[in-house]
C-alpha cells in the first residue's frame, strides 16, 4: 500500500513545482518566455527591429532563415531574442520560425509609421498555414487580385500593352450588352482615361484575329450589380500579383 502514497506524494510535489515556477515566471518585472495570447505588447518598434536583425540575421540578408548560423560566444545567432516592451518588460522568443514571424511583426509594424506599436504573441506563434492564410486574407489580397470596373480602371489600363494608338482598347463579349453599356458610360464620363470599348463579334473568326493587328486590349469579365445598385467587377487572381489580365 505504500506504493500508491509514494507516487501521490509525488504528484503533489510537481504540482506545486508547476505553480511555483508559473509565479515566477508572472511576477512583476521578470524576463519571460512569451507565450501566445491576443492581447498586444506595446514596444518600440525600430529598436526591436534593429536588435532583432543584428542578432540574429548573421547572414546579412535581412531574413533570419537557418542560413543565419551563430557567430562567436555573444549569442548571435543562437536563435534566442528578447523582445523589451516599452515599459521594459522582457519577452523571449525562441526559435527560427518564430523568430522570422517576429521580425514580419516588426516590419509590418514599422511600415505604420508608428514609433511604439502592438506586437501580437498570438501572431508571432501563428502556426505556418494559419499564418499565410491570413497574411493572404488581410495583406496581401488586394495585391493579387483584380477588379474590372470603374474604380480599378484607371489601375489597370497603366498596363503598355493596352496602349495603341494613343487609346486604351477594352474589348467586351458580344452576349453581354450591360457591360458594354456601363463601360460606354465611362468612356463618355472619363474621356481622360483615353479608353475605347469595342463590343466582340458574335462569332471570333481568324479573319477578325488577324485584322486585330497591334490593338492589344483588355477582356472585360463578369460584373456584379451591388445592393447599393452600383456594378463592380467579380475579382480574379493574377500571377504574384504582377499582372492585369486573367490567365487561364
Amino acid at each position: 500500500m505504500q506504493k500508491p502514497t509514494k507516487y501521490l506524494h509525488n504528484i503533489f510535489f510537481l504540482f506545486l513545482a508547476f505553480l511555483l515556477l508559473g509565479f515566477l515566471e508572472d511576477a512583476p518585472g521578470q524576463s519571460q518566455s512569451i507565450r501566445p495570447f491576443s492581447q498586444p505588447l506595446s514596444a518600440n518598434v525600430r529598436e526591436n527591429l534593429e536588435r532583432l536583425i543584428s542578432d540574429e540575421d548573421t547572414d546579412g540578408d535581412k531574413k533570419i532563415t537557418v542560413e543565419d548560423t551563430r557567430v562567436g560566444q555573444r549569442g548571435r545567432g543562437d536563435k534566442r531574442f528578447w523582445l523589451i516592451t516599452a515599459s521594459g518588460q522582457r519577452y523571449e522568443v525562441v526559435g527560427t520560425y518564430y523568430l522570422s514571424n517576429l521580425l514580419q511583426e516588426l516590419k509590418l509594424a514599422q511600415d505604420t509609421g508608428n514609433e511604439i506599436a502592438g506586437i501580437f504573441p498570438d501572431r508571432v506563434f501563428e502556426s505556418p498555414v494559419k499564418r499565410i492564410s491570413r497574411l493572404i486574407r488581410e495583406v496581401y489580397w488586394d495585391g493579387l487580385t483584380r477588379r474590372i470596373d470603374r474604380r480599378h480602371l484607371e489601375q489597370i489600363l497603366r498596363d503598355e500593352k493596352l496602349s495603341a494608338g494613343g487609346v486604351r482598347n477594352l474589348y467586351v463579349p458580344h452576349t453581354d450588352g450591360e457591360a458594354y453599356q456601363y463601360f460606354s458610360r465611362i468612356k463618355a464620363d472619363h474621356p481622360e482615361l483615353r479608353l475605347q470599348v469595342e463590343r466582340l463579334p458574335a462569332k471570333i473568326t481568324p479573319e477578325f484575329v488577324r485584322d486585330l493587328g497591334a490593338n492589344h486590349g483588355l477582356l472585360s469579365l463578369a460584373l456584379q450589380r451591388m445592393p447599393e445598385g452600383r456594378y463592380a467587377g467579380v475579382p480574379f487572381v493574377v500571377p504574384g500579383g504582377r499582372f492585369n489580365e486573367m490567365y487561364g
